[in-house]
């Protein structure tokens, strides 16, 4: 994997900054923050798997991308519902069309798992459903050698698990004390 790396800057440097937003999605605390990074996610791995030669696991950035710019509005705009849906298709195609074994699958798996995620409007669904989709891309990277992908997997599951037991696990705010009674003058 680290041979990989030192052979192709270019792509180690789309791989670095993937990995960056990779690490950094789950610790916003806003699901447009969150949705923010994975811009750049889809962004420096797209063009990390390219240069590879992982062309199931780009395309799916690729839609990974397109998905993200459809997701940020659907809170507000429940109208793009339709068009969310219909890139769930286009990844079973893509992921067929550029099928290369088990890497394509674990990809498209993936990204299956981070469509559902993407369509939540709660920040903790989203967070659990994109933790599901961990286990799918640690396999993939591992299959395709990326080690900056690898490692950012490996940190934004640890993260991402870390941040959903902290929300889930955290105590309720303390209710405000009740107002103190009015004084009278007399007191």
């Amino acid at each position: 994997m680290l041979d990989t790396f030192l052979a192709d800057p270019l792509a180690s440097l789309f791989g670095v900054i993937g990995m960056a937003c990779l690490v950094s999605w789950p610790l916003f605390r806003s699901r447009t923050g969150m949705l923010t990074a994975q811009l750049g996610i889809a962004f420096g791995l797209g063009f990390h798997y390219l240069l590879l030669g992982a062309h199931t696991a780009a395309i799916m950035q690729a839609l990974s991308f397109a998905q993200v710019l459809a997701a940020i509005p659907l809170g507000r705009r429940p109208g793009l519902y339709a068009f969310y849906l219909a890139l769930i298709p286009v990844i079973a195609t893509a992921a067929a069309l550029t099928w290369s074994g088990a890497p394509s699958f674990f990809s498209a798996a993936g990204l299956a798992f981070i469509t559902l995620g993407r369509m939540q409007t709660n920040t903790t669904a989203l967070r659990v459903l994109m933790l599901c989709a961990g286990p799918f891309w640690m396999t993939h990277d591992w299959m395709v050698g990326s080690l900056p992908a690898f490692a950012a997997d490996i940190a934004s599951f640890s993260i991402g698990l870390w941040r959903v037991l902290t929300i889930r696990g955290a105590p309720a705010p303390a209710a405000a004390p009740p107002p103190a009674p009015a004084r009278s003058a007399a007191d």
